[in-house]
């Protein structure tokens, strides 16, 4: 027997799409439009490392600038990485092009 594929977005085998909005992303083609958006204050990231702290139970902690198993105490936010730079800045995105419309 062949045991299935494991699908993962940290696998680089899943995107994340809307057919409707015309976009898809992997993990790692985000992370590398991230870390080109961010410019100087991010160069030498490597963006396959940086797509692998964006999926499961991983924490980015902003006092010490790295991502945990567990979030910060300190962390103004308690979410998981792909919620805190995926999923948040989409939601922003959208509440502002959707809201023009009204």
């Amino acid at each position: 027997l062949v045991a299935p594929p494991v699908l993962s977005p940290s696998a680089g085998n899943v995107v994340f799409a809307s057919g409707e909005h015309g976009w898809l992303f992997s993990l790692e083609s985000f992370a590398r439009i991230y870390l080109e958006r961010q410019g100087k204050r991010m160069r030498g990231v490597n963006p396959a490392a940086f797509a692998q702290r964006l999926w499961g139970d991983r924490y980015f902690c902003p006092d010490s600038r790295r991502f945990k198993g567990k979030p910060s105490v300190t962390a103004k936010t308690r979410d998981r990485s792909f919620v805190q730079f995926v999923l948040s800045p989409l939601y922003k995105i959208y509440a502002q092009v959707l809201g023009e419309d009204s």
